[in-house]
């Protein structure tokens, strides 16, 4: 007999009955925190080890810990939020830098020579999107993926983000979105869309942190002037 549960583990990720990912991010934090535990005396906090062969051993050993099974997230801001503060918590403690180096997260990740985790979460998911769209007509995942519900109805509001809806906003602000299925057989051409796209998105980031840093300072400014 089968039993009825409120959550699963199918492929090493959690599913559950409401579909939200809270559940699967719980775990994937959870185990990279705890790979990161289990190295800190033997790679993280020995001497005789370069930053950059420390950062190398995160990247291998951590970080596919931490985004297992992204390419098929949907993900909301908060999540995109949460994995960050997870990158930076551990690429400051490799660094050593301290919450009162006042050092940015961007300035962080280009000591580190290293991704943001939503240029890489972007790259997962699109990789993704175009194994599936060059799947056959016939296959169960790309109709689960492309198809709509002929009738039924929903709750008022907003409804809840669906994987698609990730994806279309990506290749919006990526600006491809009425030109990417044109690249999907050429897959030279392909990968160069996915990296254009995440490049793009991440300069927009670093952009608006930019402008949220001179805003805080301006801010500060008028503060004391007024005093």
């Amino acid at each position: 007999k089968l039993t009825r549960t409120e959550r699963f583990k199918y492929l090493g990720s959690y599913i559950t009955k409401d579909c939200k990912l809270d559940e699967e991010l719980t775990a994937r934090i959870q185990a990279a925190s705890c790979a990161v535990g289990r190295l800190r005396t033997r790679v993280f906090e020995c001497r005789d080890l370069t930053s950059e062969t420390k950062l190398k051993v995160y990247n291998q050993c951590v970080t596919p810990l931490l985004l297992y099974g992204s390419e098929t997230w949907t993900l909301y801001r908060h999540h995109i939020r949460q994995l960050r503060t997870i990158q930076q918590r551990h690429l400051r403690f490799i660094l050593n830098i301290k919450w009162d180096h006042f050092v940015t997260n961007d300035e962080v990740l280009e000591r580190a020579k290293a991704t943001d985790i939503e240029t890489i979460l972007i790259r997962n998911r699109l990789r993704w999107i175009g194994h599936v769209a060059r799947m056959d007509d016939c296959r169960p995942v790309k109709k689960l993926l492309f198809g709509e519900l002929a009738d039924g109805s929903r709750h008022v509001g907003r409804p809840l983000l669906r994987y698609k809806d990730t994806i279309k906003d990506i290749l919006k602000r990526g600006e491809v979105l009425h030109c990417w299925r044109h690249h999907l057989d050429n897959r030279p051409e392909w990968r160069k869309l996915i990296y254009d796209v995440s490049e793009k998105i991440n300069d927009q980031r670093k952009e608006e942190n930019k402008r949220k840093r001179e805003k805080r300072h301006q801010k500060r400014k008028n503060a004391e002037l007024d005093k």
